[in-house]
Order: C-alpha cells, then structure tokens, then sequence
C-alpha cells in the first residue's frame, strides 16, 4: 500500500481508520479489497483477487 499512495499522492492516502473508497490489502495473502461503506459496526467491502494467486486484471476480475 506504501507504494500505491508514494505513487499517486493525490488519489489515495493512508489511514488506520475506515471510510468508504479504501483500499486494503492482506499482506502475504495476495488479498486485496475495496470498502464500500461503513454504518455503525458494519463494513461493506468488494473483495477481488480471491483465488490467492496473482493474475493478471483480466482473471482477477472473475474472481469475486
């Protein structure tokens, strides 16, 4: 995520609080995610790449 938002400053920052837009990513897991809202104790997130294995964006896109 480091690089993500050393590369594009003014698209993405870095947060230990939840929002809707955020991107996450499971380190070691080859995991990543998107919030899609947050109300009270529920979090709504769009899950990609579930396979576990990198791919190119074509297939990660099938994977959810």
């Amino acid at each position: 995520m480091k690089e993500l938002v050393a590369a594009h400053p003014d698209k993405f920052e870095r947060s230990s609080s939840l929002k809707a837009g955020a991107v996450f990513s499971a380190i070691g897991h080859k995991h990543v995610g998107i919030v899609i809202a947050v109300k009270d104790n529920t979090i709504t997130v769009q899950e990609g790449n579930l396979d576990g294995t990198t791919n190119t964006f074509q297939d990660a896109k099938k994977d959810w």
